[in-house]
């Protein structure tokens, strides 16, 4: 699992090359049809002025995602310019 900030865009051509088999994001498989969350940028508008956008990510392997029982993105906390996430895998 690799997971933080990757500061790439989910268009971005870097976000393809890393979320290729064998790593999936965890969010678009655990949230299929769901948009990506905005994870940068919600409440910091003087470094990020384009508003909201998704920087954040879980980068897991077939594997792990299968054991993915929750992922959720906190937009409330406002100690960052980035928004928590959060991962609950089962045993």
């Amino acid at each position: 699992m690799l997971c933080g900030d990757l500061n790439l865009l989910p268009d971005d051509a870097e976000y393809r090359a890393l979320f290729r088999p064998p790593l999936l994001d965890a969010w678009r498989h655990a949230r299929k049809g769901e948009p990506d969350p905005l994870t940068t940028g919600l409440h910091d508008r003087a470094q990020w002025p384009m508003g909201g956008h998704c920087r954040d990510y879980f980068a897991v392997t077939p594997e792990v995602a299968r054991r993915i029982v929750a992922l959720e993105m906190d937009a409330a906390a406002d100690a960052s310019d980035h928004q928590p996430l959060r991962l609950e895998l089962r045993d």
